[in-house]
């Protein structure tokens, strides 16, 4: 949650991986930006209410980095009635 670039966020996924057993499991939260739909690799920015600037990528941008890193998305949490729900996170079950 608190990288601010992609090189970080490969940096911190390529760690994980080589830290789980063949066909372990993981449950990654993520905090994204609900506003866009993009797999861009530079996050974008706002400004929360205590006026700090936050820097959040994309659901559809981490889907990319997981699947790009060898991981196999099992499970995407955060969804109702087959809508997503325009949450400030995003929750993955991810296998080696």
């Amino acid at each position: 949650n608190f990288n601010t670039n992609n090189l970080q966020n490969e940096h911190a996924i390529k760690n994980i991986y080589r830290l789980l057993k063949p066909n372990g499991k993981v449950l990654i939260s993520v905090v994204i930006d609900p506003r866009h739909n993009t797999n861009r690799n530079q996050p974008y920015t706002f400004s929360a209410q205590e006026g700090l600037t936050r820097f959040c990528f994309t659901s559809a941008y981490y889907r990319q980095l997981f699947i790009k890193n060898k991981f196999k998305i099992t499970s995407e949490f955060d969804i109702k009635n087959g809508q997503k729900w325009n949450l400030p996170y995003r929750r993955f079950c991810l296998q080696k």
